[in-house]
């Protein structure tokens, strides 16, 4: 069994839902809380110099929902089935989207009235489709009266019930809680809120506030409800003979035929979007590497998207359809598609690693290409390409290519000895860069000849390159 020690500020924050997750699964861990000086002097040892931070037998990983996934994974609290992990990565991803969509808004607001108000925009117009939309999917799972997928808790029961927690200790005190009117929430909370190990850890955890003191990245600050049940026989399985069999296929490692009285079918798929790359085109590479067959449905956005966002979860693509089934969020999509054509790595470790890179690329998202994507005036979109090429996007090549040297030198693929979801969105980032910043002369990464040299190997994969001739011309 790893040692795991974990660290952030001493506050809920970003970290609270792994310790959620280690605390359900009787795991012990080392709760590191630093604040000022300690922080200053730990903050050189830190990837990216910021928190949380999981270190694993002394390797040191960050990204909050990187970390969440992978103590998830490893004590199975991620679904018993690839499609109940569907799910659950849909749920995650809502709570990033809500986090930075709005939450962010209200909490940088300086002006006390105008941040109750904006809670009250928020509860009153704000939340209610994600409300409706989990309460839903909650439905569709025993009528709503057990957990969120399954007949077992996941880290969907624990990230809902953290984010339900905040809401309630941060707007509440205004009056403003978004899920007060939600009694099958209301309910869901409180089971989750029952069981043995949270209610120990609610009534033991040090009471603090849910942002943590000055010097944390904002941003990871406010994933509140982000970035989950453990028993003698799970940890019995965990250091046993078949744990490796039983990681593998939790991770959609193992083939369907291999696996016991399971006869392999393969789902129909089919993937909505706009007629541009844009947050679909991440999951077109990946059934295009695998050689699966998917309907790209392009959705021309004046026409037909007043008629087809109503059939939409959430009324947004992209979505993906399974046998019927319709799911929502880019990355939940892309997630589920890597672990069913086995492209998320050959262990949990190789998962951790390219669910961190994935993260990055969210950040990277949130943090600066936002801000230079809606700028009007194109003499200071360039001004912020250049900043972000100069001085915001240098620490996270860094980082890639350290991550890439720690495997192989750098001479093959981001993990392991085989392609991965992670070669896919380097390539899939890089290639956008070049397409968007490189024709302003601000490309990020043409000073790193590592990345570029895996950039050329990726896209000399024989099905990457065909599609890359073969896919439709767009700006995005």
């Amino acid at each position: 069994m790893p040692s795991y020690k974990l660290y952030y500020f001493d506050a809920r924050g970003a970290a609270e839902l792994a310790r959620l997750i280690m605390k359900q699964a009787g795991q012990d861990f080392e709760d590191i809380r630093l604040a000022g000086e300690k922080w200053l002097e730990k903050k050189p040892e830190m990837p990216l110099k910021a928190m949380p931070v999981l270190e694993i037998d002394g390797k040191k990983i960050c990204q909050s929902m990187a970390i969440v996934r992978y103590l998830a994974r490893e004590f199975g609290l991620m679904g018993s089935s690839n499609m109940e992990a569907l799910a659950i990565e849909e749920l995650l991803e809502v709570f990033t989207e809500i986090t930075t969509k709005h939450l962010m808004k209200i909490y940088y607001e300086q002006d006390q009235q105008k941040k109750v108000e904006l809670m009250k925009e928020f509860k009153e117009t704000g939340m209610p489709p994600y409300i409706t939309f989990i309460e839903s999917r909650l439905k569709e799972n025993n009528d709503g009266k057990g957990f969120y997928v399954g007949d077992k808790v996941t880290v969907a029961d624990l990230a809902l019930y953290n984010t339900m927690f905040s809401y309630k200790h941060w707007m509440g005190k205004e009056g403003q809680d978004p899920f007060e009117g939600s009694p099958l929430l209301g309910e869901f909370y409180q089971r989750v809120a029952s069981l043995p190990n949270i209610a120990a850890w609610e009534k033991a955890r040090p009471q603090t506030n849910i942002p943590a003191e000055s010097g944390c990245r904002q941003y990871k600050l406010l994933q509140v409800g982000v970035g989950a049940e453990g028993s003698a026989s799970d940890t019995c399985i965990l250091n046993s003979p078949l744990r490796g069999d039983l990681e593998k296929s939790r991770l959609g490692f193992l083939e369907p035929e291999s696996l016991p009285g399971n006869i392999a079918t393969m789902p129909s798929y089919k993937l909505y979007y706009f007629e541009v790359r844009g947050a679909a085109e991440l999951a077109r590479l990946i059934m295009k590497q695998a050689g699966q067959d998917f309907e790209d449905i392009r959705i021309n956005g004046l026409t037909e998207w007043p008629t087809k966002k109503l059939e939409m979860p959430l009324n947004a693509v992209p979505v993906l359809e399974v046998d019927g089934k319709k799911f929502c969020q880019s990355m939940a999509i892309v997630r589920y598609l890597a672990r069913e054509f086995d492209l998320m790595g050959s262990n949990n470790m190789e998962a951790l690693v390219i669910e961190e890179l994935l993260e990055i690329f969210t950040e990277i998202t949130v943090k600066h290409l936002m801000k230079m994507y809606y700028e009007q005036d194109q003499d200071k979109k360039v001004e912020k390409m250049k900043e972000f090429k100069e001085t915001g996007m240098p620490p996270y090549i860094k980082l890639m290519e350290k991550r890439l040297m720690e495997n192989n030198d750098g001479k093959g693929f981001y993990v392991g000895d085989k392609v991965t979801v992670a070669d896919l969105a380097i390539y899939n980032t890089m290639f956008n860069f070049k397409k968007w910043m490189g024709k302003e002369g601000q490309d990020p990464f043409e000073g790193s000849t590592l990345l570029n040299a895996l950039y050329e190997r990726v896209a000399l994969l024989p099905n990457i390159a065909a599609w890359a001739k073969a896919r439709p011309e767009t700006d995005m």
